[in-house]
């Protein structure tokens, strides 16, 4: 099963929405960039946007890059391709752990449709990238990430690169988790 299962998870990952309008004093990102598994993470910060929009507090929502690594990305090769459907893949392998899933279910169709909801995007990161993504940021920023949770970043950098995020656009990343967690 996944998080979303769960639908207290989902209401969890809404104050991740209220704690960046709150440090934006108001203001919020062009971007979110999340580390994407079976989408619970992704769909609970559009959650918490779409609930501060209601409350009239913000005019716009943050688009939605949501990040998957290569070896276990059902739901970005399917948004990737244009399909309204996900396919599992066959067998995950991934160094980020923590984003290893076969099929993400429900939460993957309702991943795929928030994405697409918020004019946003879907990338899939290599392992190779990965890694190089946390060497990166311990050595420049010294913030020690593992790879389910550094792969934000990654996503960001390839979307840059691809020119999805334009120049002088503000993005946050999303980093979920410590690289003492998964080494």
């Amino acid at each position: 099963t996944t998080a979303a299962a769960n639908p207290f998870v989902t209401e969890g990952y809404k104050t991740i929405s209220y704690e960046i309008y709150k440090q934006g004093q108001g203001d919020v990102p062009d971007w979110i960039a999340i580390p994407v598994g079976s989408g619970s993470l992704l769909i609970g910060i559009w959650q918490g946007f779409c609930e501060l929009r209601k409350a009239k507090l913000l005019q716009t929502i943050p688009r939605l890059l949501g990040v998957q690594p290569a070896g276990s990305a059902p739901i970005a090769r399917a948004f990737l391709s244009g399909a309204r459907t996900i396919d599992p893949v066959e067998s995950a392998d991934t160094i980020a752990t923590a984003l290893s899933l076969e099929d993400p279910g429900v939460s993957g169709l309702e991943t795929l449709r928030v994405v697409q909801e918020s004019n946003g995007a879907m990338l899939t990161i290599s392992d190779e990238e990965l890694g190089d993504t946390t060497r990166m940021l311990a050595r420049q920023d010294g913030i020690f990430g593992e790879a389910s949770g550094v792969i934000s970043v990654a996503g960001v950098i390839k979307a840059v690169k691809q020119q999805i995020i334009k120049p002088g656009e503000n993005v946050v990343c999303v980093v979920t988790g410590s690289g003492l967690k998964d080494l």
